[in-house]
């Protein structure tokens, strides 16, 4: 909760909270979603998103660290996700998030589960979070149609997780640029959501493959530094500063990340006005031969 609370007020642009930390009261002002949210932080950002919690189902909170690896994670049921959104405050005004488990075996019935879902909350903002078909590891577009994909038109986001869209960088990159090109086709505007995505190298890549929303823990696991992550006990180090104790140097690091991500926000704007111009970037050297890359990749797919 040290982290919502020193945090969320430094941040005024857009924010993800877990359902499954509102439900077990792992954030600062958990209470506030289900009443008086209008006087809570969470009201400052521009845009907020709710997801399901379904990654921090399977972990737990931990002294210093956001979240570990655990045997005995705390319970969370699609139902209780369910009943958290219905009893939201009035006031809330949010993206919510599908639940991201694997019961749907197919694009079809994950979309159609989809519909289903948001027609129950017509007031929040639909975010479709597709997840690889049956038990495949990862997604594979050439099994979305063009039909199916114009089913997704009703939803204001359409999401993947990273991990999702394969084991390579340059899969990820192509699978995701698959997905746009799909979504393309089916003159669906949705942006996507890349959840586990933001990273100070990676994320300019999946922007250029297609991704226009970004969220992640690396900033509060690493130390972003000149573009790329760091081990945040490196950070000190970097500064020539031994004798700072680490965890006060954890949270200058936290602090100076999110000032890292509004730099690259602004990167990114520019890049985009610029045409693609990839000298607006920081590590251009190690961003345009992936994006190269990724190129022929799409020709050889045929796109």
């Amino acid at each position: 909760m040290v982290h919502t609370d020193t945090f969320v007020r430094g941040i005024d642009e857009a924010i993800l909270v877990s359902a499954f930390d509102i439900h077990h009261n792992l954030i600062a002002d958990a209470a506030a979603f289900t009443s008086g949210f209008r006087d809570s932080p969470y009201t400052a950002p521009r845009l907020l998103i709710i997801d399901s919690g379904w990654y921090e189902k399977g972990v737990g909170p931990a002294s210093g660290q956001w979240y570990h690896e655990v045997d005995d994670a705390q319970p969370f049921s699609r139902e209780e996700y369910e009943d958290l959104l219905d009893a939201l405050d009035a006031n809330v005004n949010a993206l919510i998030v599908t639940w991201d488990d694997d019961a749907e075996s197919s694009y079809v019935d994950q979309i159609a589960a989809g519909q289903r879902f948001f027609a129950d909350r017509p007031r929040f903002g639909s975010v479709m979070l597709l997840k690889p078909e049956g038990r495949r590891l990862h997604h594979d577009f050439a099994r979305l149609s063009q039909a199916d994909a114009a089913r997704m038109r009703p939803f204001d986001v359409v999401g993947v997780t990273e991990k999702d869209l394969g084991n390579r960088i340059l899969t990820r990159l192509a699978t995701l640029a698959d997905l746009r090109a799909r979504l393309d086709d089916a003159s669906i505007p949705a942006p996507i959501h890349v959840f586990g995505g933001l990273d100070p190298l990676y994320t300019p890549l999946y922007y250029v493959a297609g991704g226009e929303i970004f969220d992640g823990l690396s900033w509060l696991r690493y130390s972003f530094r000149d573009g790329m992550s760091v081990y945040r006990d490196a950070a000190p180090l970097l500064d020539g500063n031994l004798e700072m104790p680490l965890p006060v140097a954890v949270g200058r690091a936290q602090l100076e990340n999110l000032d890292a991500l509004v730099e690259l926000a602004r990167e990114l704007k520019v890049f985009f006005h610029s045409g693609g111009d990839f000298a607006k970037l920081r590590r251009r050297e190690l961003i345009e031969p992936a994006v190269d890359a990724l190129e022929s990749e799409m020709r050889a797919r045929g796109r």
